[in-house]
């Protein structure tokens, strides 16, 4: 909620605010509270996929600069192998700086990914709202054919009772995410919630103690936890391809 206001007096569609917040490597760079947030929510992928799988390939698709990429590699271990995809030429050049270990490379989400592979697991983090809807009519075919059968696909985006940023077009609910995973196939869909949603009387105070108290940021743990599906900041769909 705090990073939003940094982008409400800059001009452009919400694809180039996106790309304007690449002129640093901004995963990398963001204040502690934000920093904490982010990597609760790569541990919480981590886990759904140890859970799920014992290793194998795994594609971040939309991975940005690589920050959560390389935070969820570190997190598997080397049972599993990530690499990542994104659109953004300058983003894809700070994760192959930030994170040599990890291949990156440049591709649309929206298209396959730009890859002709297929992998065990794909990681579609935080990307679906930053997709106008034809694209997002696209992407469900795209991460089907991205999947080998039985591969696992883990999706993350805001919830709907989160304001919309000026960098998103859209936040989703769990409704409107079965009807997207169906659309393209999947099966065994289920729903996760991480960060509970901060009362929106209270935003204004939360934005300036975060910002401006120096220790407050660890008041952030109360609220980077695993909670409902139902009202959340970060709606987390697990689905599958089925096997064939």
């Amino acid at each position: 909620m705090r990073r939003n206001q940094r982008y409400r007096s800059v001009a452009g569609n919400p694809k180039e605010l996106q790309e304007a917040s690449y002129r640093l490597p901004e995963h990398w760079t963001w204040a502690r509270g934000d920093r904490h947030w982010h990597l609760g929510v790569s541990a919480f992928v981590a886990k759904l996929l140890g859970e799920r799988l014992s290793g194998g390939e795994v594609l971040d698709l939309g991975c940005g600069d690589g920050k959560g990429t390389y935070d969820v590699q570190a997190l598997l271990g080397s049972s599993f192998r990530l690499s990542g995809v994104d659109y953004s030429a300058r983003a894809i050049g700070f994760a192959r700086l930030l994170a040599p270990g990890i291949a990156f490379h440049v591709g649309d989400a929206s298209a396959n990914g730009g890859r002709d592979r297929v992998y065990d697991a794909v990681i579609f983090r935080e990307v679906l709202e930053h997709l106008d809807n034809q694209e997002m009519q696209r992407v469900p075919g795209a991460l089907y054919r991205l999947l080998r059968p039985g591969g696992l696909l883990v999706l993350t985006t805001p919830h709907r009772c989160v304001p919309v940023s000026p960098k998103h077009f859209e936040h989703f609910d769990a409704e409107m995410l079965t009807a997207l995973l169906r659309r393209g196939g999947f099966a065994g869909i289920a729903f996760f919630g991480f960060g509970r949603v901060v009362p929106r009387l209270l935003v204004g105070l939360w934005n300036f103690l975060t910002d401006c108290v120096p220790v407050a940021w660890r008041v952030c743990r109360l609220t980077d936890v695993p909670t409902s599906p139902y009202r959340c900041r970060t709606l987390v769909a697990v689905a599958r391809r089925p096997s064939e």
